[in-house]
């Protein structure tokens, strides 16, 4: 859109952040979990993930408007990490009955979650290029996703000393890849102001 071809630095961090993911996914091997239809733990958690968006989002507009982008992108992908277990949660309900689905909170809680991430995701991608907001977004919602289900549905992760070893460093590869390509996003804009800059300044000489 930008018309702007990526380097090809650029397509290899996106592809160390891809891998960084999938190794975290394999060393962590989540157990599928439990559902508990009267589910207190997930009402709680839904509340603090929220909370935690709500806080990110008020960072990055009013607080810190060097990296609004970051903050953004980081609370749409805690919100999407709640929005995972929700809708967990409702096809579990719905399977009892659509009845049961229409007049517990999940459905509603559901709606709103998903409202306010994509609110929140659009305002991250207008707020400045999609290489400072989308990594952050990408790292954010796994990493909400996996603390949720281990809270709310008792998933279980790989515990032993290589699984989470492989863990660490998937994470640790995902998050310094995604820094790197915003970094990379940022150096790009100053050198492309910078030469908008001369440019404007040699036109003014001519004339």
């Amino acid at each position: 859109l930008e018309g702007r071809r990526p380097s090809g630095r650029e397509w290899l961090l996106a592809l160390v952040l891809v891998a960084g993911l999938a190794t975290f996914l394999v060393a962590a091997r989540p157990s599928p979990g439990r559902v508990v239809l009267d589910a207190d733990v997930l009402a709680w958690s839904t509340a603090i993930g929220m909370a935690v968006v709500g806080l990110l989002a008020v960072i990055g507009l009013r607080w810190a408007p060097a990296h609004r982008c970051a903050f953004l992108g980081t609370a749409a992908g805690v919100g999407y990490g709640v929005v995972a277990g929700l809708l967990k949660q409702a096809t579990a309900i719905f399977h009892s009955g659509v009845f049961r689905l229409l007049t517990d909170w999940e459905l509603y809680a559901l709606i709103g979650a998903g409202g306010v991430a994509l609110a929140l995701t659009q305002m991250a991608y207008r707020a400045g290029p999609l290489a400072k907001s989308l990594p952050a977004l990408t790292v954010s919602d796994p990493a909400a996703s996996v603390v949720l289900g281990v809270l709310a549905f008792k998933e279980e992760l790989a515990s032993n000393p290589l699984a989470i070893a492989g863990q660490v460093v998937g994470f640790v590869v995902m998050c310094a890849a995604a820094a790197q390509l915003a970094r990379r996003e940022a150096e790009a804009e100053a050198q492309q102001a910078a030469g908008a800059g001369t440019g404007t300044g040699t036109g003014t000489g001519g004339l």
